[in-house]
């Protein structure tokens, strides 16, 4: 997700990264015409809460050409090998946040207990 030599502390470079990382999947969107996930993307704001999950959960490292071979199998021509890609994609870390996330949930379970009663 980051470059070498960027300090993964820098605000403004972060927003820089997510940013690019917004428009790398609305251009996806473009390309494939689905207007369903441009609106999907842009009215859910799924980029942006990850920019917020990877700050608080200090994730900063996504493998070695995350998003290159993402592209690659986008167009390879094989839509089989399309869409294991970016399922594989989009499902990259999920674990990795509700682990880090458990622990809150734990902190706030009165929070449950009283809303059931």
């Amino acid at each position: 997700l980051y470059f070498a030599g960027q300090s993964e502390a820098d605000p403004v470079f972060l927003f820089s990264v997510h940013t690019y990382h917004m428009q790398f999947h609305m251009r996806i969107a473009e390309i494939a015409r689905c207007v369903g996930l441009s609106k999907a993307i842009e009215k859910e704001q799924v980029l942006v809460f990850n920019w917020l999950y990877d700050t608080t959960t200090h994730r900063t490292i996504s493998p070695a050409n995350f998003h290159a071979t993402l592209a690659t199998a986008l167009c390879s021509g094989d839509p089989i090998k399309a869409d294991v890609a970016m399922r594989g994609h989009v499902q990259y870390g999920l674990q990795q946040v509700l682990d880090r996330f458990a622990p809150l949930a734990k902190g706030n379970a009165w929070r449950t207990r009283n809303a059931a009663s």
